[in-house]
């Protein structure tokens, strides 16, 4: 026989149920709070550089001035020198003197020959036919290649002349003034792309100058300023959740070893749940409560009295809420933070006593219960 009437054993129940949603939902918010960081500091403004380099302008020559000197004109005065063409041949290469000696030699061994063979019928045939037919093949044969010789040897001759002449125009005061006017306008087309660049990162040092003295003298500050604020307050929610969950954790404890009423099975959320939910809408007490509380029904406490801790904990962290926001605004007082931790305890009980009387389709106890939740703790708080 329990030494506690049925409505103080309803009343430790929902306590122990209290207690035990107030410990969960403060270390769970305990550990958010250790595991919370403030803001990175803000990156400092980095040196922006231009990666460019000038290019190198070629200057725009103007096209060199070239002789109007031909290969005909060239000939003609080639011709009008007061040698022979042949004589100008023969002394020009000593490939053409050996083609003409070559003619020459011929010709003396035909003579030769003539005169070898006497005075018959086929050296009279020699002299009359074939002595005149090769003279007359020995010119005539020198005078093709003699003149292609002359033309190829003539045409070298000419290109080196053309190319004396127009190395001679390019020296020319107007050419090379004009080369030196295109070399200076490529340099100054330089010297302003360089001018540019350097202005544009001049202008971006300057930007990066004033960026880097406001984030030392501004940004800086007020982060550190901000962050030592925060660390302050932090602390502070640390020390007040942390403070009021010890005293949750001592009560508890207290109030499990005062009563020896919940055993240590039944003091999981969901089953102190179950137990107050059936104890506070009927007339069974602890023992007849627990007895019910069989393997199905924990099953069914369990998913039934999910939405229920839900609530719970929203209840608390709208408690937690408050308290920061007190604490935030400078107005943190230790008994001011205790009394509203405990109010929020005290709204989660009756949460659920609301909740179960819902449950069960019944107020018939809400009315004397509430008064009896007024009272009790009071005693307990």
């Amino acid at each position: 026989m329990s030494k506690f009437t049925k409505e103080e054993q309803t009343e430790i129940v929902r306590w122990a149920l209290n207690l035990e949603a107030a410990i969960e939902s403060e270390q769970t918010e305990l550990s958010r709070l250790r595991n919370e960081r403030f803001r990175s500091c803000p990156s400092a403004p980095e040196r922006k550089i231009i990666n460019q380099t000038v290019q190198h302008v070629k200057p725009k020559y103007p096209e060199a001035p070239k002789t109007n000197y031909s290969f005909t004109q060239y000939l003609e005065e080639d011709l009008k020198g007061n040698k022979s063409i042949f004589s100008k041949i023969y002394s020009s290469h000593p490939f053409v003197r050996g083609i003409i000696l070559q003619v020459i030699c011929g010709v003396l061994f035909s003579v030769f020959i003539a005169c070898y063979l006497g005075n018959g019928a086929l050296g009279v045939i020699m002299k009359i036919f074939f002595i005149p037919a090769i003279l007359c093949g020995a010119v005539s044969g020198l005078m093709f290649p003699g003149a292609i010789v002359y033309w190829f040897m003539k045409k070298s001759d000419y290109k080196k002349k053309r190319s004396e002449l127009n190395a001679a125009l390019a020296k020319q005061p107007e050419y090379v003034n004009a080369r030196i006017a295109a070399e200076r306008k490529a340099k100054e087309q330089e010297a302003a792309m360089a001018a540019e660049l350097k202005e544009k990162q001049e202008s971006l040092d300057r930007a990066y100058k004033e960026a880097k003295e406001n984030y030392d003298m501004v940004v800086v500050p007020q982060y550190n300023q901000e962050l030592e604020q925060w660390t302050s307050v932090h602390e502070l929610k640390i020390k007040v959740i942390s403070d009021d969950l010890k005293s949750n954790q001592n009560a508890l404890e207290e109030l499990y070893q005062t009563t020896a009423l919940i055993s240590k099975n039944n003091r999981s959320l969901p089953k102190l749940i179950w137990l107050y939910d059936d104890m506070s809408t009927s007339e069974h007490d602890i023992e007849r409560a627990t007895d019910l509380l069989n393997n199905e029904r924990q099953i069914a406490a369990t998913t039934a009295t999910t939405s229920a801790i839900k609530s719970m904990h929203a209840d608390m962290q709208a408690g937690f809420n408050s308290v920061y926001s007190a604490i935030e605004e400078g107005n943190y007082v230790t008994s001011d933070m205790a009394s509203e931790l405990a109010k929020t305890r005290r709204n989660i009980a009756r949460g659920i006593a609301i909740a179960g009387v819902q449950r069960h389709n019944t107020n018939r106890h809400l009315k004397s219960t509430n008064k009896m939740f007024e009272e009790l703790s009071k005693k307990f708080d």
